[in-house]
């Protein structure tokens, strides 16, 4: 009985290693790519969200400061103000009179913390607001008379990461009576 053995030297189908290497190279340096993209894109939305909530703190400075020149005319009551150079102040929703700061955003009573009813608050000026701790600063500038024409900025600082971002609303407040 012969055995039917046969020893062929055929091509079988198949990676070499060297093909294998090349495809994982490939694919890393794609995977690499996108989790840099995804990380970037990550960074963004905390700068984006950042500043969107910095503009509309620093739009409502400048309200509660218009809300509280209009109040003391309308009222007869309160000082208003006289700034022949810049005057700093903080004010919030539970606190609308204006409340002399320090010269910056970054005193300690421009710290804006968020309170139990949802609003951003300065624990300076309501021990009750602690609720929360931001990374949000605010503080207005006021140059001019409240009886005359008053230059105001509104200016808000936040931490996000390593870097601080400001945002500076301006507006001019004109005596409308």
């Amino acid at each position: 009985m012969t055995s039917k053995f046969t020893n062929t030297n055929s091509k079988a189908a198949g990676f070499s290693i060297i093909e294998v290497i090349a495809v994982t190279l490939i694919i890393s340096i794609g995977l690499v790519g996108m989790l840099s993209l995804t990380w970037q894109s990550i960074k963004v939305l905390g700068i984006n969200r950042g500043n969107l909530i910095a503009s509309q703190l620093a739009q409502e400075g400048m309200e509660l400061v218009r809300n509280t020149r209009d109040t003391d005319w309308l009222t007869g009551v309160g000082g208003g103000w006289d700034c022949s150079s810049p005057c700093y102040f903080i004010v919030d929703y539970n606190h609308p009179e204006l409340t002399p700061a320090g010269a910056g955003v970054d005193s300690n009573e421009a710290k804006l913390n968020l309170g139990a009813n949802g609003y951003y608050c300065h624990e300076s000026l309501d021990a009750n607001c602690n609720v929360a701790l931001t990374s949000f600063n605010r503080v207005i500038s006021i140059t001019g008379s409240s009886t005359a024409s008053s230059t105001v900025k509104s200016w808000v600082r936040y931490k996000n990461g390593d870097n601080f971002f400001d945002y500076i609303a301006e507006t001019i407040l004109y005596d409308w009576r």
